[in-house]
């Protein structure tokens, strides 16, 4: 009886902020979170078994974790897949697009500054900081154009698993992997033991490891992109009887 009162009672409240015109967070269906969770945390364990072999077998050259090896493109390709996901998550659901949108913009850098090497060599004068630069603006535009939408849209995230998973994700990318790949901590640790290849073969990792993090907050963010889209639209219908 009082399990039903409480959800009775959080039944109306739904209701009660449907009528007000006020998007409640949506209600978690806890299956299908946990079978995606649970993809995800084998996804991570693979590729991260994977770079651990891959670092085995390249022997003291480590040559996969050198500037324009495979892990760098790897990790372009996922920075291009969370840019993908959030622009194109944002398109589709246009309830989440003042906050996704920027996202995609501020991904797409993280992705440019992946493939620095290869920039510098193909425009010289310009270098990665150019094209990097028209996305850091791009973001910039959206982020001013949205941006009363966008503190409203970020509040409706606020408790969301996406935006969490997200943060954790650059805050690896950005903070953790440049930290722990700092030589003078190597060359504390190691001593006259220290090897610069493994420095980087420990940075690239945890890099890769934040890029797929990010990669499965772009996923979740599209999963709750599309829960929101279904309560505004539950909201018009209910406005327009």
């Amino acid at each position: 009886m009082k399990e039903t009162g409480v959800q009775e009672g959080e039944s109306r409240d739904a209701v009660r902020a449907a009528e007000n015109g006020v998007l409640a967070e949506p209600q978690p269906t806890w299956a299908p979170i946990a079978i995606r969770f649970a993809g995800y945390t084998a996804g991570l364990l693979l590729a991260l078994l994977s770079l651990l072999r891959m670092a085995a077998e390249s022997g003291a050259e480590r040559k996969p974790f050198r500037e324009s090896g495979i892990v760098e493109y790897i990790q372009f390709g996922l920075a291009s897949m969370v840019v993908l996901l959030l622009a194109g998550s944002g398109w589709r659901w246009r309830s989440s697009a003042a906050l996704l949108w920027p996202l995609a913009s501020i991904a797409s850098i993280a992705a440019i500054r992946e493939l620095d090497s290869d920039l510098d060599r193909w425009m010289p004068r310009l270098g990665w900081q150019f094209p990097a630069a028209i996305a850091a603006i791009l973001a910039g535009m959206l982020i001013y154009r949205y941006r009363h939408q966008g503190l409203v849209q970020a509040e409706r995230w606020a408790r969301s698993p996406a935006l969490g998973i997200l943060w954790a994700g650059l805050a690896t990318v950005v903070v953790f992997a440049q930290l722990i790949g700092q030589a003078e901590f190597w060359q504390a640790v190691m001593g006259a033991q220290y090897d610069r290849t493994f420095k980087r073969a420990v940075e690239e990792t945890a890099e890769t490891f934040g890029y797929l993090l990010l990669l499965i907050g772009a996923v979740e963010a599209a999963f709750h992109a599309a829960a929101l889209e279904r309560q505004a639209r539950s909201l018009h219908h209910r406005r327009a009887r």
